[in-house]
């Protein structure tokens, strides 16, 4: 039986959390990411960790689902925050270590249909190159976001 090649491919990912996904839209020829985020931190992963793991993924399900990094055009990243902070937030860690284009939001991310699910706004992150002294940079606000503002924002609920 021949795979139907225009149907969207669900990849593993467990590390995204329940509610997140890993998706590859073979119309769009886009991965597709889905988790919760915040400032600096994608599902309590920094976009180093994140990157890794993703690279991970795709290399598993790559003869399972005939997919590879020169098919995937661009990533989109659906999660909260996910491009706040420019050169140092997690999209623009992942359009650097993935060499691929991310699109992501800047700030609080709904999903089209829900309350504010129209308010989204995309930023397009492109691949730079490499930067130790941003990498560093990002992994001190991922440390500050996951173990000083997200256990004080708990708090205060």
């Amino acid at each position: 039986m021949k795979k139907h090649l225009t149907a969207d491919v669900i990849i593993d990912a467990s590390f995204l959390g329940a509610d997140g996904n890993l998706t590859y839209n073979r119309m769009d020829r886009a991965l597709e990411i889905t988790m919760h985020g915040m400032i600096f931190n994608a599902n309590h992963m920094s976009g180093l960790t994140l990157a890794n793991k993703i690279k991970n993924a795709i290399e598993k399900s790559a003869i399972q689902h005939d997919i590879d990094w020169m098919m995937i055009n661009e990533i989109r990243l659906y999660c909260c925050a996910g491009g706040f902070g420019g050169i140092f937030s997690v999209a623009n860690v992942l359009a650097s270590h993935l060499e691929k284009p991310v699109r992501a939001y800047t700030t609080r991310y709904s999903p089209a249909g829900t309350f504010g699910g129209y308010e989204n706004k995309m930023k397009c992150f492109q691949p730079k190159r490499k930067n130790v002294m941003i990498d560093g940079v990002h992994k001190v606000l991922y440390f500050t976001s996951e173990h000083i503002i997200l256990p004080t924002r708990r708090a205060l609920r």
